[in-house]
Order: C-alpha cells, then sequence, then structure tokens
C-alpha cells in the first residue's frame, strides 16, 4: 500500500531540503550522499574516490560547504560503499537523517534524489526520478543483490551517483543510486540495495534495525501508521550509561557503550581539600529553598556532565524517553553524592535529571549475589503483594515536630494513620494487595509473617516496604521494637535485607522518617543499600535524607499507582518524584523534597512488577514470568 499523497510529499521535500548532500571528491568526482545519522552521511565510494581519514567537499543545504572525513571506503563494482562523517560547526543546523529499510518490492516505481553535476547545492539543484526498478535475486532468490533502474524512463544523469532510491509504498530509503547506463539516452542505470550496504557496514546494518534520534523529523512526516508498518515503535529511548568512578578528588567519567573516551576530572584546580569539602557539603547540606536546590544542581551537573560530554547527553535528551544509569563498577564515596539533584540543559530549559518527564534516572551497581537462573525482571498478570512495616513507637508521637502550615498547624501523623495511608497507597482489588504487620513490629513477627505467606503460597511477596526511623551514623541501622516490652531496638540494615530476600521480594523499600527535634537528622549513605541487592531483590528505593510523613505519604501514592499501571520501577520512581518535585507549593515548603528519593538497581534495569493493565490475562496469581528479563539495549548518548 502507497503512503498517502501528502506523507510522500512530506518525505520528499525533507529528503530534499534536510537530508541530501552533494560531495566533491578527492579526485575531483561530483556526485550525491544522504544523512543517515547527524554527521553520519552514506554514499558511493566512487563519488568520494579516498581512502579512509582522507577529506573530501561536503555541500550541505543552503549552498554550506563543510569539510568530510572518510570513514569507511569499499570501492569495486561489487561494494561501492562510503560512509563520510561530517565536520559541522557551531551554527549549522541539524540535518534529518533518512529511516532506512532493507525491504525492496520488484517491479515498482521508486524515487532517486540527488545533484545531478551541473548544480552541485541549492535546492534548486536537487532532482527526483520516478523509476521503475527491478531486483536482481541472489541464490536464495529472496535477498536482492542489486536493482536495475529501468530504461524506457527518465535518464540518471550523473551526479546522481551516492544518491537516495526512496520507496513511496514505505516511505524509507532502500538503496544507493550507483550507475547510468548511458549518460547520452534513455537507458536507466543501476542501484545498490540497502542489505548489502548492511552486510559490509555495520552502521548501516544497527540504522536499519533501529533509526537514530537524527530521524525524528522523519518519523514525524511518515505519520504513526506507516511507522509501524516499518516495524518500528513511536516512542524512542536512549539509554545512557555513565561510569564513574574514582575519589571526590579525582573522579572518571565515561560514556558506554560508544559515548568516547574516559575524563578525569578533578575540582577544576581547586586544592583536593577544597574539593573533598564541596562534595562533602553537596552529600550532607539539606537543602530546602529552590536557589539552594539550584546552586546544588549546577555543581553537582559540572561534576557529572563536564563540557566534553553535554552534547553527547544532550542529544541523547532529544529522544522521547531519555534513561540514564549512574554506574558505579566499585565501593566509592562518589557513590554517596545526591547526584538526584543533577541539572541538565534540555530543549526547554534546565531541569533536574530527576525530575524531567522524559528522563529516568537511577544508581546501578553490582549485585552482591545472582540467583541460579538469573535476576527475573518480568512483570506478572497480577495481583501481587507487598509486605508493609511502619515502625513508629506511639510515645515518640508527643515528641516529634509539628509544622505550620497556611496558618494551619499540621500534627505529625499517628502510626495508625501512617499505616492506613500505606495500606491505601498499595491496595488495588485484583491488582495489588497490602499485607501490614501489626502497630508494634519486631523482627521474630515479620519473619512470622513471611513464613505463613510462604506457606500460603497463593500470592507472593513482591515488594518488602518499611516506613520507621535509620541511624546512620557509624554502622547503618533500622528502628524495631523487641519483645513484650515494647523498647526501640536499633537492628543492622541487613537483617531487613535478609527479611527482604527471604519473603522472596524483587523490590525493597526503605523510607526514614525525621527524627525527633534534638536529634539532628543524618544523611543516608546510599552506600549502605548495596548489601540489598542479594537474592530476588533487583532494585532498592530509599531515602537519601529523612523525610517528613506527608513527603512519603505522596511519593508512595505516585509510586504504586505507577506500579500498578505496568510501569518500570525507573518510570514509577520518577512520576513518583515528579509528584512531590512540581507542586507550585512544595511539601513543608521543602523544594529539595524530590531529592531525598533514590533508586538503586542491579546491572539488569527495568524490572516491572506488573504486566500493563491492557495485558493482563487470566493467569493464576502464583505464576511468574521467565527466569530473566532481556537486557534492554544500551547505546551512546548519541543513539537510540
Amino acid at each position: 500500500m502507497a503512503l498517502p499523497e501528502s506523507s510522500l510529499n512530506a518525505i520528499l521535500h525533507l529528503l530534499k531540503t534536510d537530508s541530501m548532500v552533494a560531495l566533491t571528491g578527492a579526485n575531483g568526482e561530483r556526485g550525491s550522499g544522504f544523512f543517515i545519522d547527524r554527521d553520519l552521511v552514506l554514499t558511493c565510494a566512487h563519488v568520494v574516490g579516498a581512502g579512509a581519514g582522507e577529506t573530501v567537499g561536503v555541500h550541505l543545504a543552503g549552498d554550506v560547504e563543510r569539510e568530510g572525513v572518510v570513514e569507511e571506503y569499499l570501492p569495486g563494482n561489487e561494494l561501492d560503499l562510503a560512509l563520510v562523517r561530517v565536520r559541522r560547526q557551531e551554527g549549522d543546523p541539524s540535518p534529518s537523517a533518512v529511516v532506512l529499510a532493507r525491504f525492496v518490492q520488484d517491479d515498482t516505481d521508486y524515487y532517486a534524489v540527488g545533484f545531478p553535476r551541473v548544480a552541485l547545492s541549492g535546492e534548486h539543484g536537487l532532482q527526483h526520478f520516478r523509476l521503475r526498478v527491478n531486483a536482481s535475486l541472489g541464490a536464495d532468490r529472496v535477498t536482492p543483490r542489486s536493482l536495475v533502474l529501468q530504461s524506457g524512463g527518465p535518464t540518471v544523469p550523473p551526479g546522481l551517483s551516492g544518491g537516495a532510491l526512496l520507496s513511496p509504498q514505505s516511505g524509507a530509503v532502500v538503496g544507493i543510486v550507483q550507475s547510468s547506463n548511458d549518460t547520452e539516452g534513455d537507458a536507466g542505470g543501476g542501484a545498490i540495495p540497502l542489505n548489502r550496504a548492511a552486510q559490509h557496514l555495520d552502521a548501516v546494518r544497527k540504522l536499519i534495525e533501529r533509526p537514530p534520534l537524527a530521524a525524528r523529523a522523519w518519523r514525524d512526516a511518515l505519520g504513526d501508521d506507516a511507522w509501524r508498518q516499518l516495524g518500528f515503535d513511536m516512542e524512542w529511548q536512549s539509554q545512557v550509561d555513565i561510569m564513574i568512578s574514582g575519589t571526590v578528588e579525582k573522579w572518571t567519567i565515561r560514556l558506554e557503550p560508544d559515548g568516547g573516551p574516559a575524563f578525569t576530572l578533578t575540582g577544576q584546580g581547586l586544592p583536593s581539600q577544597v574539593a573533598r569539602a564541596l562534595f562533602h557539603w553537596a552529600q550532607r547540606r539539606r537543602v530546602h529553598d529552590a536557589e539552594d536546590v539550584g546552586l546544588l544542581g549546577g555543581l553537582l551537573g559540572g561534576a557529572l556532565l563536564p563540557e566534553h560530554l553535554v552534547d553527547h547527553v544532550t542529544q541523547a535528551a532529544a529522544s522521547d524517553r531519555l534513561f540514564i544509569r549512574l554506574v558505579f563498577e566499585e565501593r566509592t564515596e562518589l557513590f554517596d553524592v545526591p547526584w538526584e539533584f543533577v541539572r541538565m540543559q534540555y530543549s526547554g530549559g534546565e531541569r533536574a535529571l530527576a525530575l524531567h518527564p522524559s528522563t529516568r534516572l537511577s544508581r546501578v551497581a553490582p549485585r552482591r549475589e545472582t540467583p541460579v537462573g538469573g535476576v527475573d525482571l518480568e512483570p506478572r498478570p497480577g495481583p501481587a503483594r507487598v509486605l508493609g512495616i511502619v515502625m513508629q513507637p506511639e510515645e515518640w508521637l508527643s515528641q516529634m515536630p509539628r509544622i505550620v502550615d497556611a496558618s494551619d498547624e499540621l500534627p505529625w501523623p499517628t502510626s495508625s494513620a501512617l499505616r492506613d495511608e500505606l495500606r491505601k497507597a498499595i491496595d488495588a482489588p485484583g491488582v495489588m494487595a497490602a499485607t501490614m504487620l501489626d502497630l508494634e513490629p519486631t523482627q521474630t513477627m515479620i519473619a512470622e509473617t513471611i513464613a505463613e505467606l510462604d506457606a500460603d503460597g497463593r500470592l507472593p511477596v513482591e515488594v518488602v516496604h518499611y516506613v520507621g526511623f535509620g541511624e546512620f551514623d557509624k554502622e547503618p541501622k533500622y528502628a524495631l521494637l523487641e519483645g513484650l516490652n515494647g523498647f526501640v531496638r536499633w537492628r543492622p540494615l541487613s537483617h531487613l535485607f535478609d527479611s527482604a530476600a527471604e519473603a522472596g521480594a524483587r523490590l525493597l523499600v526503605a523510607e526514614f522518617l525525621s527524627p525527633r527535634p534534638g536529634r539532628e537528622p543524618a544523611p543516608v549513605q546510599p552506600q549502605a543499600f548495596l548489601d540489598a541487592l542479594r537474592g530476588s531483590i533487583d532494585a532498592v528505593v530509599f531515602t537519601t535524607s529523612p523525610v517528613h510523613p506527608r513527603e512519603a505519604i505522596a511519593f508512595n501514592k505516585k509510586l504504586y499507582s505507577e506500579l500498578r499501571g505496568g510501569r518500570t520501577i525507573e518510570e514509577a520512581v520518577q512520576a513518583a518524584r515528579a509528584e512531590i518535585g512540581d507542586r507550585e507549593r512544595p511539601l513543608e515548603e521543602d523544594r529539595a523534597s524530590f531529592g531525598w528519593f533514590g533508586l538503586l538497581t542491579g546491572p539488569n534495569s527495568g524490572l516491572r512488577l506488573l504486566e500493563p493493565s491492557g495485558l493482563r490475562g487470566d493467569r493464576t496469581p502464583g505464576e511468574r514470568g521467565g527466569p530473566t528479563s532481556p537486557q534492554p539495549d544500551r547505546v551512546g548518548a548519541g543513539g537510540v
């Protein structure tokens, strides 16, 4: 089925004005080429006439001439392929890359688009010709080996070599114009099918499988139906892995897998003690107002995204969804920096990474141990069980701070209120169910409840959620009650990890509330949660600084709403941060509240507890997905 005329005209206009280039080769040969990525042009080897590393002239739209460097050079009639990297300058418009496809329909009209030799630049010099194409098939009688541009139609003039062969049926470029049979007559010519180019050029193969962000205008011109017919999802996601290592005096930042070399950074000429003090200020300073939040975000942005890497990440931010993973390959004090406050320049202005609606942000670290069969990230049909533990001694209630909001005094919620709010955030009939411990939880009670749920076996525990108090000055601990006397016992945080792993949970949530007045809230060290990645647990949501109950309540409502809808843990946490960070009037007048909620995952990202609501079938609640989830495509900052 052919494209609608309006879409075809839009694609032809885009191809001629934004995607095509004219080339002047090293030997004076003139021809055409087209962008397949932001700076990468595909053409014929006989057009460039120069080997890898040599330079050629590239004539862009608007009569702009730039230098191009030959990256790949495969001469000869059987190959005749070249890739040229264009050295664009600041202020040059970003070209629109074409969308590539392998499929060629035999005995069908196509458009050949390029620059005849008589006019090398400017839109007026471009021409397009409608030509009947026949495919010469390979030994399998399916794969096109070459394309014959039939005689009897318009002549293929010199200069069109390296031009694009556009399918009016799919709207994709399917070949590269290679030759004219007779420049003096009406004799047709030949073209190279893209499947042949993909066999020899890895970049072409990858871009056929997944179009680059630079093809976004092409996607929009095609429209939803035509884009999906090509086999692509409408939504683009870029994943950028930022590898962080070193110390607060000297750290190394590297983008993976293809973001270029590592960059070693220091405190920009500051003495090492000053650099360390700045990082410690960022880690321990409990900011509140917007000015301090912006200052902190700017400082951390410079530490995480040096000038050399900003362009890579900014390109990736043009996607529909940007997934930034801060990957730590070793235990380092840099793990404890509040990276949630990092700010970056988006197209609409500067924004915190942890708040931008198109971005997902998480810390990533190696697992302490991997279960037999791998980590299970697959969604369930539902329902899912959450084991809720709320710990707040009743005798502490009178000691907790009271705040005034809009001239009204807001008392600290009771233990019952905290417990009820968590249950309400979780419960949804047939989708998610909360099992709440009694108001005076002990370690014995947790163990007994887990054993009972395990014996029941009908509804596995997916989440263990603790709301209470912690101590982090020396050894990280969390509060529970002890025995019949009901006194507070501070237990090693590792006991909570053990309980969650014993329950078979895949997600642990640990929220620590602001302490009683007179006890300065110590920052929570994110490193304290590294050992939680054990057994079935592959994600941990935690507070990096103690929070007010109202902040935790608002965060939890959005978090579980998103998880019930089938969102990944990264999507759910980002939405919950935005819920409390984008309010016109922040909770507790705390503009930093979004930054106190951190996310840690193992190397495999994308944990999804439940299937999206529209996909849930009639499987039993105990059925689990496969033992492992496929890794999402990892791409450098410039790709998708």
